[in-house]
């Protein structure tokens, strides 16, 4: 069998793992091989270090990078910088951070973990747990996560503002005062926030008006918000439904009307969303014609609202998602997390599946 030359499909590598190199390096490493004593690697080897010493401002007469995978840099590091009893929090969002959290416990950390689905970032209620756990304010939190990177936030934690219904469903999570100080400190930093809602279980219209009323008056103070996203409660199999004594779902009616009250009242929120996990996609096409712009996106398996009862799909394919809007009779819109356009699909030929 004739063995035919190695011509492998051009991909763009982005790791952890392998990832593409740079021209350069490909050339080098198949360039003829030299003894380590050769005066040409000699000469390799000065130019090298030297550079290292300006990547790493040292004078070091040596400075040998030594080779090794990435979970050898975060031990290098990890041994370094912790000492035994530190505080150390762990947040995971999939395997490396399990790597890290077993990595801190062998250097004898008080490990304490944060674990969120992959995609998802922190809200309000997790930077309050990040901020006790620190010994830090809210503020000194944000700020220190806006240093690292952080530029936008979810709206979770907010379920309803009202005392009377947070007591019997969120007595343990972020006071509604706090979930609205740590959004205005977070728009006050330059991190953009959403905001949800939670309804549909035992708040009354007006208990939503009232939560709807404290968004609109921080909107009017920071005009920080992208958008209002309600939630519907999905009251088959969990804990909190059954304490509630609460089992039937929200109807139809009821989740267009309350995308069309949050529409017309909070006015100053660029865009309302009809998140089709809660209240399924045939609904959310409907939604459309209600005052709804933002549809969320696509997901591969979504767990948190199935875990609840959510009977709408686990995920939708850009293909769908596009079908289902332009069905509606609206131009599907592909956006980023701070609502810049990206692409507009004139048809379902330009959609994948």
């Amino acid at each position: 069998m004739p063995v035919q030359p190695i011509n492998p499909p051009a991909r763009l590598l982005m790791g952890p793992g392998p990832i593409n190199a740079d021209p350069r390096v490909l050339r080098a490493m198949s360039a003829q091989l030299v003894g380590q004593y050769d005066p040409a690697m000699t000469g390799y080897m000065n130019e090298t270090m030297e550079l290292y010493r300006g990547v790493f401002a040292t004078a070091n007469e040596a400075p040998l990078v030594v080779d090794g995978t990435s979970r050898a840099g975060i031990e290098a590091a990890f041994v370094s910088l912790i000492k035994p009893g530190d505080v150390v929090l762990i947040p995971i969002f999939g395997r490396f951070g399990h790597l890290l959290r077993e990595i801190a416990k062998r250097c004898q950390a008080d490990v304490r973990v944060i674990e969120r689905e992959w995609g998802t970032v922190f809200t309000a209620a997790e930077i309050e747990h990040l901020s006790h756990i620190s010994g830090k304010s809210t503020l000194e939190v944000l700020t220190e996560l806006k240093a690292a990177g952080l530029a936008a936030m979810p709206g979770g934690g907010a379920e309803i503002f009202a005392d009377r219904v947070r007591l019997q469903i969120a007595k343990r999570k972020v006071s509604a005062e706090k979930w609205l100080e740590i959004h205005r400190q977070a728009h006050g930093l330059g991190i953009r926030t959403n905001a949800t809602m939670l309804y549909g279980h035992i708040e009354t219209l007006e208990e939503r008006l009232d939560h709807m009323d404290r968004l609109r008056n921080l909107q009017d103070e920071t005009g920080g918000f992208h958008s209002f996203i309600p939630l519907a409660f999905q009251p088959d199999a969990n804990a909190l439904a059954f304490n509630l004594g609460k089992t039937e779902f929200t109807t139809g009616i009821d989740d267009l009307r309350n995308l069309a009250v949050s529409r017309l009242y909070l006015d100053n929120f660029q865009h309302i969303k009809g998140y089709w996990v809660m209240i399924g996609s045939d609904l959310t096409q409907v939604s459309l014609d209600w005052g709804v712009s933002d549809v969320d996106g696509t997901i591969l398996e979504e767990h948190i609202a199935h875990a609840a009862g959510a009977t709408s799909p686990l995920g939708l394919t850009t293909r769908k998602m596009v079908e289902m809007i332009s069905r509606g009779g609206r131009v599907a819109v592909e956006r980023n997390a701070y609502y810049d356009e990206l692409k507009i699909y004139d048809g379902l030929e330009q959609a994948a599946d």
